[in-house]
């Protein structure tokens, strides 16, 4: 069976969902770039919220356009230098042109050489081989970045980079659209004492040399979404203005459900409205966790349809244990942002923790209101966190769980305390109380709900709601629980939760007394208030 989501990278084509507005608007750029109107256009979201799968679908959608050439860098790996960048940005307008026109079959690409120096000079003489002044001048340019340069020279050398679009637009008749993704990585080379020595700063620079082409639209992303709107948005930046801000959101509810059930569907899944609504609450509509969470629930239906038990089991594995992708991803944007800030970790779990209001987090950290704020507005400025009225809450719903479920008391219970039934969440918080790590029991398939587990010892526990006295349990279920506890090496044990005290009273399988048909329980039925008691009774 074929699964149809895809997380592994930008998606395009067939995949590529609910972004036909910010499409639109770019496609109409490039339409009017060939008019003598120039666009530029800033595309400011969250990480993974798709800001790239649109640029690269529109790339692949102009594509058949012979006018429009497309070029798209990544600053990530860009900005390790201003040789690197200024060398990487030459790389990709060249490679992009080559592309277009055809050649590339012929000189080969430059990107694709840059391993291997003779295959590297090999593909530089075949670029200036081809006789446009322009991509000749590059390979030049190239060259000199890679050598000790006089300030005068190493200064013209960086003015023909950055002018090499249009330049070789002007001579060519095509227009480009050049794309810096997560532009704001550029903001490092300004602390370069070679930037500041050539050319001043990065951005002064940049918008000197654009403001003066005509055959080229520049564009570009970013998800550090403060340090985005300083850059667009203060008076004093060179960039003031000059952007128009598409700001690239998650999905709203019905477009999220709307992936999530054409995705399904192809991969011939059916599943029910219930469980689609749990994981637009669960994602945010970030459509990268619905790509993920969509793809592992696959994967775990195996042969069946997926359940709310796989969504349990899918959402442990991927986000609470470590190693998950969800798990990894939230790990790194934790370490990459707070670091080694135990002032702004602790606050971040005061949060999570529903400790919302600068009042609360500052008895729950013991710290004056004041230093309260202060770290509250640095996690504002790393865009992990947002003001609604008087509290504060994350801007990321998911990786709020995963902060709770690791670095607050929930995460002894995280995944029942996510995704459990009201019963499971009240057993869930009594047995992390007594000292038990608890998790959903996807290896029981179904015989257990709950894995409570004390250091060495595990008990999986059956969890039952019940008004009345006596309470029956199946020969059938029964059977269940024994074989898999047997099996699985666990001690079995039933939580019956009466809902008016609410009272949480826990059996040994053992004390249940047999009838023809079933298993009965009552108030004679030896019990115990605690599991803990029941595991050292010996009685399990």
């Amino acid at each position: 069976m074929t699964v149809h989501f895809s997380s592994a990278g930008p998606v395009t084509g067939e995949s590529f969902y609910n972004r036909e507005g910010e499409l639109r608007r770019l496609l109409y750029a490039a339409r009017d770039l060939k008019a003598g109107i120039k666009r530029y256009y800033a595309l400011i979201g969250m990480r993974k919220v798709g800001k790239t799968s649109v640029l690269r679908e529109f790339a692949r959608l102009v594509e058949a356009d012979r006018k429009i050439v497309t070029t798209i860098i990544d600053c990530n790996e860009a900005c390790v230098s201003p040789t690197s960048f200024f060398s990487e940005y030459v790389v990709r307008v060249i490679d992009a042109y080559l592309m277009k026109s055809g050649t590339a079959k012929k000189t080969g690409l430059l990107a694709g050489a840059a391993l291997d120096d003779a295959q590297y000079l090999t593909v530089a003489a075949n670029v200036k081989a081809l006789g446009l002044n322009s991509l000749g001048h590059g390979i030049d340019v190239l060259f000199a970045l890679a050598r000790p340069l006089a300030e005068a020279q190493h200064k013209a050398t960086c003015v023909a980079a950055a002018d090499l679009p249009e330049s070789i637009g002007q001579e060519s008749g095509l227009f480009f659209v050049v794309i810096l993704d997560e532009f704001q990585r550029a903001a490092s080379l300004n602390g370069f004492k070679e930037t500041k020595r050539v050319v001043g700063d990065i951005f002064a620079f940049l918008r000197s040399r654009w403001q003066g082409h005509s055959m080229v639209n520049y564009w570009i992303s970013g998800s550090e979404i403060s340090l985005m709107e300083q850059i667009l948005n203060r008076e004093a930046s060179p960039f003031f203005q000059q952007f128009a801000t598409m700001r690239v959101a998650s999905f709203s509810d019905s477009a999220s459900r709307k992936l999530l059930i054409d995705l399904f569907e192809k991969s011939n899944y059916s599943v029910s409205q219930d469980l689609i609504q749990k994981m637009v609450e669960l994602t945010g509509g970030n459509p990268f966790y619905l790509q993920v969470m969509g793809e592992e629930l696959c994967k775990n239906a195996v042969d069946k349809d997926p359940d709310v038990n796989t969504l349990k089991t899918t959402l442990q594995e991927v986000l609470f244990n470590p190693g998950g992708r969800l798990y990894s991803y939230c790990e790194a944007l934790f370490s990459g942002t707070v670091r080694s800030s135990s002032s702004l970790e602790r606050t971040l779990a005061a949060i999570a923790s529903k400790h919302q209001r600068p009042t609360a987090i500052s008895r729950k950290l013991r710290i004056p209101v004041g230093t309260a704020n202060s770290y509250l507005v640095r996690l504002i400025d790393l865009d992990l966190i947002k003001k609604t009225d008087t509290s504060y809450d994350f801007v990321d719903p998911l990786f709020r769980l995963w902060v709770a479920g690791t670095k607050t008391p929930l995460k002894s219970m995280i995944s029942p305390y996510t995704l459990g039934t009201e019963t499971e969440k009240l057993v869930a918080e009594r047995l992390s109380r007594e000292g038990f790590y608890v998790l959903f029991a996807p290896a029981s398939r179904g015989a257990f709900d709950l894995l409570a587990i004390l250091n060495s010892t595990h008990v999986g526990v059956q969890v039952k709601r019940s008004s009345r006295d006596s309470y029956y349990l199946s020969q059938e279920a029964y059977q269940r629980m024994v074989q898999t506890s047997r099996k699985l090496r666990w001690f079995p044990a039933l939580a019956i939760v009466s809902p008016d005290m609410p009272q949480v009273r826990y059996f040994p399988l053992e004390r249940l007394q047999r009838s023809r048909k079933a298993y009965r329980m009552d108030e004679t039925t030896e019990s115990y208030s605690t599991l803990s008691e029941l595991v050292f009774s010996g009685a399990a």
